[in-house]
Formats: structure tokens, sequence, C-alpha cells
């Protein structure tokens, strides 16, 4: 019985390591400086390049205030690659210690999941925006946010909506009505004094976001955003958390923040899923859905997996899946447009699986 109990407690640690594993980087705010450069390195503009941006901890969270920025918009920037310290002696210039440090660049992954929770504490004419993706300019000691490209969650209080895209162009950053999205803007409430939780996903060209008010630990099942970028760029190691408006004197708390390497996700996952007992497809979530949906799949033993998508005439609209595969559970996403990039009508519309002799169908509706 002893050695029974010993190798659970040996799977358990086993189990946890490996969820640990994934874990690139975390900050809770929960130190006792005033400033957020310990746990995490976080770099902000405190020598009155945006003369009003405010960026510190209080009561164990990070304080945004925003700033004006030459006359052109009203900013409140904090961004980090990663970096676990920087010492920056009378908000000047980091030591060559920290210097090295943080172009060493390597805490990071372009391939990430990235949860936190954030707060809007003052909201009159601002975006809340969170770039990944964003590349550092070593003459910077940062990602310049005039030119770094990136791919961006936008949180609009003031419309109410929520959104996933990319922009690549100079300047581009400030204007949100050129960015490319993935997926249509989605309609999501906003309070002030509220905290909400997000998840981001982004793995190569696949891009997911959730957001729902509360815990980290209340995260509900279905994304509220699916897309799929079709050319990624797949660079970057910086994370940047902004206000952008108007006027300046806009406030946010961020706390919570865990960025993770979404291809060692993949792994613990895949290495704690037992063999499925049957060859199944399960029916798509959300469903009816408009900006995308997910589908999900058991495979009892490995093979040539073909998964297509048909409209009701049977006309094939799109080939999700076209490869061998491993036994196990897979999920893919449909964004609802065809093998061209079209986004189609709604309708009824049936993924049909494949793999060896079994085939099976499902019906997904698409609202429009």
């Amino acid at each position: 019985m002893s050695k029974w109990i010993l190798f659970l407690i040996l799977a358990f640690a086993g189990l946890v390591f490996a969820q640990d594993a994934s874990i690139l980087w975390e900050d809770n705010f929960d130190d006792d400086e005033e400033f957020p450069l310990t746990d995490v390195g976080w770099w902000f503009y405190c020598d009155g390049t945006i003369p009003g941006n405010e960026v510190k901890q209080v009561d164990g969270q990070m304080y945004i205030k925003s700033g004006n920025f030459e006359n052109r918009a009203a900013v409140g920037l904090v961004q980090t690659n990663g970096v676990s310290f920087i010492e920056l002696p009378a908000c000047e210039k980091p030591t060559a210690e920290s210097i090295e440090d943080i172009l060493l660049d390597d805490y990071s992954s372009p391939n990430l999941e990235l949860t936190f929770q954030v707060k809007l504490k003052t909201m009159t004419s601002s975006l809340f925006i969170v770039a990944v993706r964003a590349v550092l300019d070593p003459s910077q000691l940062s990602a310049d946010p005039q030119k770094t490209p990136a791919y961006v969650i936008l949180s609009n209080p003031l419309e109410n909506k929520i959104g996933i895209a990319r922009f690549d162009e100079a300047g581009a950053a400030f204007d949100p009505t050129s960015w490319s999205y993935f997926a249509p803007l989605k309609d999501f409430t906003f309070e002030i004094d509220v905290y909400y939780s997000y998840k981001l996903y982004l793995n190569g060209g696949d891009m997911r976001l959730k957001v729902w008010q509360g815990d980290l630990a209340a995260e509900p099942e279905a994304w509220d955003l699916v897309g799929v970028d079709p050319a990624p760029r797949v660079e970057g190691n910086s994370t940047l958390f902004a206000i952008l408006g108007v006027v300046p004197g806009d406030e946010v708390y961020v706390d919570n923040v865990t960025l993770r390497d979404a291809e060692k996700i993949s792994l613990v996952q895949e290495k704690s899923t037992l063999t499925p007992a049957a060859f199944t497809l399960y029916p798509n979530h959300p469903n009816p859905f408009n900006a995308g949906t997910d589908i999900s799949y058991d495979l009892r033993t490995g093979g040539d997996v073909r998964l297509a998508i048909y409209d009701q005439s049977g006309r094939l609209v799109r080939q999700l899946v076209a490869e061998e595969q491993k036994a196990g559970r897979h999920r893919v996403a449909w964004d609802g447009a065809n093998s061209a990039g079209l986004t189609q009508p709604s309708g009824i519309y049936c993924a049909r699986l494949s793999c060896k002799d079994e085939t099976q169908t499902i019906k997904m509706t698409l609202l429009k």
C-alpha cells in the first residue's frame, strides 16, 4: 500500500511540474517596490517622454494613467519582454547589467497564452489595448510603439466592444481602424471599478480570446473570439499594456499577469490525455455561431485524417484538416470562411470527419 501512495505522490508532483513548466513569466505586483521592476521588469516612460503618464504598483496591482503624447494622443503605456528584473536608478538609464539582460530577449515566446485581469478606473475617451509579439528595438531597450508590428486585443469600453487584430505599419498602433481584424468585433459590456479576466491564445496564426467578469478561476468554456491569420508573423517577445485616447487622465489597474508557452501547453495536454475509447466527432461549440466555432474530435487510433466543411447542397466549402494525426483528442477552429477566405452566408453547414474506415458528421448553424 505504501508503494502505491508513493507512486501517486510522485505522479501528482510530476503533473504539477509539467503544468508549471509552461509558465514563462508571471507578475502579481505584490512586492513592496513602488515601481513594477521586480519579479518581472516592466519598461515605462518615467522620464517625461509622455507627460502625465504614470505607472506604479498600488495595493498589489499595477496602476496605469494616460498622459499627453506629443499632442497627438493620450497614452498610458507599460511593457515587458519577461526579463525578471530591471535596475533603473533615479528613473534614468538602466544599469549595464540590466541592459544586457533586456537585450538577451529570450524570456518569452511568440506562441503564447496570456492571462491577466484589468479594472477600468476612469475611462472618458480611451481604448484599452494589449499588444503581443511586439519586436524589441535594441536602441530603445523596448518595443517602440510607433514602429513595432503587433497582434492586439482591443477593449473599447466607450462602445462596449472587444476584438482581436494585427497591425504592421509604423504608427498603426494609434489607428485601430487600420488594423486587420481576424473576427468581427463582439459586443461586451464594461463597467467601471470591476475586474475583468482575459485569456489570449496565440499559436502560429490561431488567435482566440475570452473575456469575463470576475476571477481568473471562473473561466468560461467558450471562446468569445476565434480567428486565423493565414500568413502569421511568428516573432517578437514583448507584451504591451496601453491606454489610448484623446484626453489624458484615464486610469486602469492590471493584475495577475501570466504568460505561458503555447507549445508547452499543448505538450502537457497531450501527455495527460488518455487514448480515447472511440472515434468521436463532438458537437461544435458555440452552436449557433457567428465569429467562429471550435470542432473537437477523438481519434481511437492514428491515421490519415480528413475534416471538411460542406454546405447544404454538398459543396465543399473548406478543408480544415488533411494530414496524419496521432490518437487522442484534437480541436480545430473554423472562422466561417471558405478556402479563399470569404465569409460564408448564414445557413446550415456540415462538418465531416473521416479516418481510415470511420466517418462522422455534425450539423452547424452559422448566423451572420
